[in-house]
């Protein structure tokens, strides 16, 4: 290995525990100022190449050196290879093996110099990956229209580490096959790409590496049916937020998914009983973006999803002190943990599909046993580190503990939007006492959780995970009093109550935070409250803002038509109600489906088939 000339070297500045934190560091060895006041291990990043010695060669390929990967670099450990290599010569072969050896790759603060934020970087997936000779890669833009990969994932490039992108170029005429036994294309790379460090960060806080979708992803690497849902979500939703036809990639793994998950419906085992959730919730993921989908399909889904947990009683079964639970022998406790867990993130897809109409059955099963629904939660509490086991570090346990109490409050407020979704759906006294009942817990909740609110009333920049998640919670409490109050309230009303112009001052208070800020963590799950603050406020200004940051065209197109249709008329405003502004926003289909009978309808198989 040849000596670097002192001038090509570099050390970063500040020590390893502020550039994580992303904290100005005094530099003060051995301990810096702020790991003493703080009581924490103190280390100094080594030293390393500039940009400009990288780009005269010191990563290439004839080098010799080791590569930083980015996560998706295949491992050399398979037989598969060895024809490969023959061909390529052992310069690659060295590289890989180097890749695969050497942790150095794992680091996080090697992806400081691309301009990306460590927190949503991520180390390389649990699959054994290998290079084999299959199809040539000129076929495989094919489901995106003839699109290239790079031009449905802008910035990929971006993503890879010096050196990467002449290596992809190197295997990009090769199909990669994982440990699942699946063969993945590049597009295919890309799409798993996208899932780690686009879908995770829309959809969750939690530091990817150590999520939920990282969990799925882990059993996809076992299970094929998993890998196939995973690409065709991750694929669609790049063509969702692009505004494009759906890909026929998307379709094919779906299809491939479906039809595995049928078997496993079938088969009726307990051990597939985690799978078939995972399966559902995936669904809830990719089917209602569909463009072509009738609001029949998820109320079916719904359906399904509610008799099968009621069935196999899934939800008892996660309660190690249930009666019921005694005859699954083969279920393990951490299986137990990770079911809890995809039912609850599958209740919640279910809540947000009873608001637009259709679908909420799971979601109503689960909230009138509410006691035992809030006991599957607790369970869901520590479903990480009971899946990685000793793996999982000690420092996202207790992240998951800081957070504890922010995400509790995000399952009950869930649980209240789904009261307020079945409003509509009550007889008069019923309803008499479910406004009682809402009301009352509009109440409560700002004194139970007062931790919560008192965090999101910090000023603090940039957000620590506690201030974001508790950002969310109280975005949502008040945008779920604005649809509470629009779920009630006649054609033409006097004035917005206080309450309601107090709501709507906080909603607006906290999103124009979020989007003043640099990350994107929190703007997803911000799009429903701010359409609703849209609906409600009468501010010309405040409308405007909010138009321009809704970043769907349908949603901005029935906001627009809202905002026009509402007008003053002396001092009373004449509201549209909540099912005239569904129909703007789901393109006007009724809930026709919902009061047919089941005869006649295809199942829903055949109905997820035909998407």
């Amino acid at each position: 290995m040849s000596q670097r000339p002192e001038e090509d070297l570099r050390r970063k500045k500040g020590c390893d525990a502020c550039r994580s934190s992303k904290v100005k560091c005094d530099e003060k060895r051995p301990a810096c100022g702020a790991c003493t006041k703080r009581n924490r291990q103190c280390s100094w990043p080594g030293l390393e190449l500039r940009p400009a010695a990288r780009r005269r060669g010191y990563w290439s390929l004839r080098s010799g050196e080791p590569r930083r990967c980015p996560p998706l670099i295949p491992r050399a450990s398979s037989s598969l290879i060895e024809g490969f290599f023959a061909e390529t010569g052992p310069p690659l072969q060295t590289q890989l093996d180097h890749a695969s050896q050497d942790d150095s790759f794992l680091d996080v603060e090697s992806w400081a110099d691309r301009e990306m934020d460590n927190e949503y970087t991520f180390s390389p997936m649990s699959f054994a990956y290998s290079v084999d000779h299959l199809q040539p890669l000129a076929s495989i833009s094919a489901g995106f229209g003839g699109t290239e990969p790079l031009v449905l994932f802008p910035g990929l490039g971006n993503y890879c580490a010096p050196g990467f992108q002449s290596v992809f170029q190197t295997l990009s005429d090769h199909h990669i096959p994982a440990a699942n036994s699946l063969v993945l294309n590049e597009t295919e790379v890309h799409a798993l790409d996208h899932y780690q460090k686009a879908f995770s960060t829309y959809r969750t806080t939690k530091l990817p590496r150590w999520s939920t979708h990282r969990l799925l992803l882990d059993l996809a690497s076992e299970n094929s049916m998993i890998m196939h849902f995973i690409l065709a979500v991750s694929i669609n939703d790049v063509c969702y937020r692009k505004e494009n036809e759906a890909s026929a990639e998307a379709k094919s793994h779906f299809k491939t998914a479906l039809r595995d998950f049928v078997k496993i419906v079938k088969e009726d085992s307990t051990e597939n009983y985690k799978l078939a959730m995972a399966a559902f919730l995936f669904l809830y993921l990719y089917v209602p973006k569909q463009q072509s989908l009738l609001q029949h399909t998820i109320d079916q889904l719904s359906t399904t999803v509610r008799d099968f947990v009621k069935h196999h009683k899934l939800d008892s079964l996660c309660l190690e002190s249930s009666s019921e639970t005694l005859s699954a022998r083969s279920f393990i406790p951490s299986d137990r943990n990770v079911l809890a867990r995809l039912i609850i993130w599958t209740f919640d897809e279910d809540v947000k599909c009873g608001f637009q109409g259709y679908g909420g059955h799971l979601a109503k099963y689960l909230t009138a046993h509410r006691e035992r629904t809030m006991a599957v939660y607790e369970v869901s509490r520590v479903a990480l580190r009971a899946f990685w086991g000793t793996t999982y570090p000690q420092d996202q346990a207790d992240d998951d503990d800081d957070n504890a109490m922010e995400l509790e409050l995000l399952w009950v407020l869930t649980a209240l939007w789904q009261d307020i979704n079945e409003l509509t759906q009550k007889a008069c006294l019923d309803y008499t006492e479910s406004c009682e009942d809402i009301n009352q817990r509009f109440n409560l909740v700002p004194k139970k959780y007062c931790s919560v609110f008192q965090n999101s009333a910090m000023t603090d920049m940039p957000r620590s995970r506690v201030q974001m998640n508790a950002d969310y919670d109280v975005v949502l409490f008040n945008a779920l009093k604005v649809y509470y109050f629009r779920t009630k309230v006649a054609e033409t009303e006097s004035e917005t109550p206080p309450e309601i112009q107090a709501a709507l001052k906080n909603i607006l208070t906290i999103i124009r935070r979020t989007f003043a800020s640099n990350g994107n963590e929190l703007h997803d799950r911000l799009q429903w409250p701010l359409f609703l603050a849209g609906v409600e406020t009468d501010d010309g200004f405040y409308s405007d803002w909010i138009l321009s940051r809704i970043s769907k065209n349908r949603a901005r197109a029935a906001l627009e038509t809202v905002i026009q249709r509402q007008t003053y008329s002396g001092k009373s405003l004449k509201r549209l109600s909540i099912h005239q502004i569904r129909s703007l926003l789901f393109g006007g289909q009724e809930n026709e489906y919902l009061t047919l009978p089941d005869a006649g309808r295809d199942s829903l198989w055949d109905a997820l088939e035909e998407l």
